[in-house]
């Protein structure tokens, strides 16, 4: 993540998906990941990024799924606490080609069925690899 990037990105109104993808490959240049991560960002009822992109460093390549529900309860508390209209924009990282992997959709499935059944909103899941950031929408999601 380039510091100098953050700055300008949290500035960008992400009012469709694909200015969560700008979002995401302005804060991500130049792509490149040594392990597999996952990076969220608090979009306010303004459609602003909150100022701070917080990372789950290393996470497994297979989903867990107690680390799914725990993160999503944090976002549900943030939610309810501090930025009730809020929505979370999340970024899938790791290494390799630009193709959607299965564990890329198995992560996506897990987190968007459980931020539903938590009334947590999501933006479009993305996935960064060394290639590309690419959306993963719901019909793409296992």
């Amino acid at each position: 993540m380039t510091m100098e990037a953050i700055p300008q990105a949290i500035h960008r109104v992400l009012c469709t998906q694909a200015d969560v993808e700008k979002f995401w490959t302005e804060i991500c240049h130049p792509l490149g990941w040594a392990r597999h991560d996952l990076w969220f960002v608090i979009v306010g009822a303004d459609r602003c990024p909150l100022p701070l992109v917080q990372d789950v460093r290393d996470r497994p390549p297979e989903v867990e799924p107690e680390l799914v529900q725990n993160l999503v309860e944090v976002w549900r508390r943030v939610r309810e606490e501090l930025v009730p209209d809020g929505t979370i924009a999340v970024l899938l990282c790791r290494p390799g080609s630009a193709a959607v992997s299965a564990g890329d959709r198995a992560w996506a499935g897990a987190i968007t069925a459980e931020a539903a059944v938590a009334g947590v909103p999501l933006e479009v899941i993305h996935v960064a690899s060394d290639e590309a950031i690419t959306p993963l929408p719901l019909d793409a999601v296992a």
